[in-house]
């Protein structure tokens, strides 16, 4: 598995900005057939891909199983979130992020309130002061993180 990393060097990640990114890496690295489920999943032919974005940070993971990954800059969770979403209330945020690492896996937003999967292999990031969560149907192996420029890609 690949986690790419893009650091913006000023200012953050805007919505729709991982739209134009995905299409460089696609164009990068040889990605065949990039395009996008109803829920706006990005998809290739070969492998799987998943995205997030918080703050200044995208994250991409690559592999050749299905994924999902959130990050989210360290913030507080509010106790009215934590019970509306049924977060762990010791870990709220990587809760939060595994639940929406999820919604990504299964391209279903609806994961945000249903229990996870009982099969669900997942793995905490901790990606530069970032929390994340990595998600699949099948074990995890090794995690390779590669750096990439902002200005290569943008």
């Amino acid at each position: 598995m690949i986690i790419y990393l893009i650091h913006k060097t000023e200012g953050y990640w805007l919505s729709g900005s991982s739209k134009e990114v995905l299409t460089h890496l696609a164009k990068l690295f040889n990605w065949q057939n990039l395009h996008y489920s109803l829920n706006q999943k990005p998809l290739i032919d070969q492998a799987h891909i998943s995205l997030s974005h918080s703050g200044s940070l995208m994250a991409i993971a690559y592999h050749q199983h299905a994924i999902g990954i959130d990050i989210e800059s360290p913030r507080h969770i509010s106790l009215a979130l934590i019970n509306r979403f049924h977060l762990n209330p010791n870990s709220p945020l990587e809760t939060w992020c595994l639940k929406e690492a999820c919604i990504k896996l299964m391209d279903d937003k609806h994961y945000l309130y249903k229990e996870l999967p009982n099969n669900l292999y997942h793995e905490a990031l901790d990606i530069d002061g970032y929390i994340g969560q990595i998600v699949s149907l099948f074990s995890i192996d090794q995690i390779n993180y590669i750096e990439l420029n902002e200005s290569d890609l943008i």
